[in-house]
């Protein structure tokens, strides 16, 4: 569920319960509130979702970063020499 789709929900339930507590209807207004809170568990964990995404984005853009001083620095320069051995038949 994106974010979009979260916000619309979200007030989708606050329309629902400002018309609940017009009415007066007290099945109404629970039905209204059941939603409202429905929706504000649906946008927390979408908001959790968000910010794993956000946490992992850091943490590759920490390893890039390694990576990059890593490359840049002469000491860790390492030299593989492969050796190419022809059979001669």
């Amino acid at each position: 569920m994106n974010q979009q789709q979260l916000q619309q929900a979200l007030q989708q339930a606050e329309q629902a319960l400002t018309a609940a507590q017009a009415s007066a209807d007290p099945q109404q207004i629970q039905q209204a509130q059941q939603s409202l809170l429905q929706a504000q568990q649906q946008l927390q964990s979408g908001t959790q979702e968000l910010q794993q995404t956000n946490n992992q984005l850091q943490q590759a853009q920490q390893q890039v970063s390694q990576q990059l001083q890593n490359s840049s620095s002469p000491q860790q320069t390492t030299t593989t020499t492969v050796k190419v051995t022809k059979s001669s038949k």
